[in-house]
């Protein structure tokens, strides 16, 4: 039973439509009290961002440009319902409710001279033509445009509800030919979202031999978009076996603590950042880096690393003791310490806590479609790395970087033979690559039957007591199928047994820092357990 910590009713703050409002109607037995229920209907994610920056289409502009009382009322009520904003201005919501019905079934249109985007039924339009030229026609959403959108509507939503737990819904269209097309990808919406941020809680797809249908007819002969409640219970209840009733307790608990005030650590300064607003980061444990050079295993390249650690990373780490009285590094770095667990089971069950069982969740289902990780050579899978670089418009949040941008031959040129595995020469110090592959017994890159196709790669270098990864990326197809999940977690348990990783000294993994990329960046480095760290490098 779903409950807040005081016995108050739940109050649900819902983007979404039929799916989201029958799901709490037709189980009210799974709250302690009949929950308050505050809905926006009829929306895109994209809608709701304009509104967060100001902009917004009005019932007075619907009314402006179509005959609304010559709609069907129900149509009247969704047409005009788009024009609802209320969940932006709650502050106290305890539970955020989102299904896919609207990113999978509005085509939008732009107004040209205020930028506000809205839907239309063209049958009650006044005057198309003059329309057409005050609109243009932003079109239907891609999924992978409202993985983006929602991603950043909960950021948005989490500005004054900070921390507030999210129930992703799927629109089941089973009994509705008119986005067949569309449930493919859209079915994936919510599984992409919920490996963006934290605290986002999946219902799942229900098969269709397990809908219990209702309101046959509702949307043409012989279809429905509407269920019984049994039918939305099975996606409640997976969410809730996932820790959403845990994830309800921890926003009542946050909104009722008083915050607390940072603790300096006496001698050095403090780091403060706000990756957004309510969330505030305060780290004030430093720890000292060796970077192990002077092995017995050192090459003479290996005298190189301090120099070359102190260029790469100097807007990271202070350098030389300069963390008393130097000026603060730009970023923030994030780490795992393989010290903190002493086993990887053990490390891999802390995951399982903190995310709720959503990362191993991902890597069961990687496994189960036969996905599985080894190092290897990177120039014999430079076509497989272009294509992977380039199966994303977007990446955190963002465009593409530069780097991802180089062409095949910049990475290295396609093979035109076998490419042994090279073995490090110093145990402390190498470079290697990690990659995720999918069986392909006809797969060539170049001249060569490489014999499996790489779906994400990890490029991953140590100096010392620490490694760094260089590269994390995963083609697109691959990523709902938890592909990444997989990889970082075959690589930190490598490293935790390898003798070229913890055996040897490693003690740190390092992946960028906490102002690198986007909210769901950060998200994912903080549910792969990276955590923030002041660092120190001592001198040699």
């Amino acid at each position: 039973m779903l409950k807040t910590a005081d016995g108050n009713p739940l109050k649900i703050l819902a983007r979404g439509d039929c799916t989201s409002r029958r799901s709490v109607a037709l189980n009210q037995d799974l709250f302690n009290k009949p929950p308050v229920f505050v809905q926006n209907e009829k929306s895109t994610f994209v809608q709701f961002l304009d509104a967060a920056n100001g902009v917004t289409v009005t019932e007075d502009y619907l009314k402006e440009i179509s005959d609304v009382e010559a709609m069907p009322r129900v149509l009247r009520s969704f047409y005009m319902g788009q024009a609802g904003r209320s969940i932006l201005e709650q502050t106290d919501g305890d539970l955020l409710m989102i299904d896919s019905y609207a990113d999978m079934n509005f085509q939008l249109w732009e107004n040209i001279e205020k930028g506000f985007k809205f839907w239309i039924h063209p049958r009650f339009i006044y005057n198309m033509a003059k329309f057409k030229d005050e609109h243009g026609d932003f079109g239907h959403r891609t999924l992978d445009q409202s993985v983006e959108d929602s991603v950043r509507f909960i950021e948005v939503m989490r500005q004054k509800n900070p921390g507030i737990p999210v129930l992703f819904l799927n629109q089941q269209v089973d009994y509705y030919p008119k986005l067949e097309d569309k449930a493919k990808d859209f079915s994936k919406l919510g599984e992409l979202v919920s490996q963006r941020l934290p605290d986002v809680y999946y219902g799942g797809v229900v098969e269709k031999d397990a809908l219990e249908l209702a309101d046959i007819g509702s949307c043409g002969p012989g279809n429905t978009l509407h269920f019984q409640g049994s039918t939305y219970r099975q996606m409640w209840e997976r969410a809730i076996s996932d820790g959403l009733q845990e994830a309800v307790e921890r926003r009542a608990a946050n909104r009722a603590a008083p915050a607390a005030a940072p603790v300096a650590v006496a001698g050095y300064g403090e780091l403060t950042y706000t990756k957004s607003p309510g969330r505030n980061i305060v780290i004030t444990e430093i720890i000292d880096i060796d970077l192990q050079t002077g092995f017995d295993t050192c090459v003479p390249a290996c005298s190189n690393v301090p120099a070359a650690v102190e260029k790469g990373l100097n807007r990271y780490f202070y350098f030389d003791g300069k963390c008393e009285h130097g000026p603060a590094p730009r970023f923030t770095p994030m780490l795992i310490d393989l010290e903190e667990f002493p086993t990887f089971e053990a490390w891999e069950q802390n995951i399982k806590k903190f995310s709720g069982g959503e990362k191993l969740r991902q890597k069961k289902r990687a496994k189960s479609l036969d996905y599985y990780s080894h190092e290897f050579p990177f120039k014999l899978h430079t076509q497989d790395a272009f294509e992977i670089n380039n199966s994303m418009d977007a990446r955190s949040g963002g465009p593409i970087r530069e780097n991802l941008k180089r062409s095949i031959d910049d990475l290295g040129g396609l093979p035109t033979g076998p490419i042994p595995l090279a073995k490090p020469r110093c145990q402390h110090h190498w470079r290697k690559t990690f990659g995720v592959f999918v069986g392909d017994k006809e797969h060539m890159q170049g001249e060569v039957r490489v014999g499996e196709r790489l779906a994400a790669y990890i490029s991953i270098q140590r100096h010392g007591e620490f490694a760094i990864y260089g590269q994390i990326i995963g083609h697109g197809q691959d990523l709902p199928n938890g592909a990444l999940t997989l990889l970082h977690h075959d690589v930190v348990e490598h490293l935790y047994a390898s003798e070229e990783g913890k055996p040897s000294g490693l003690r740190y993994i390092m992946y960028g820092g906490v102002q690198n990329g986007g909210e769901g960046l950060f998200q994912f480095k903080r549910r792969g357990g990276f955590k923030p760290y002041i660092v120190n490098v001592p001198p040699a």
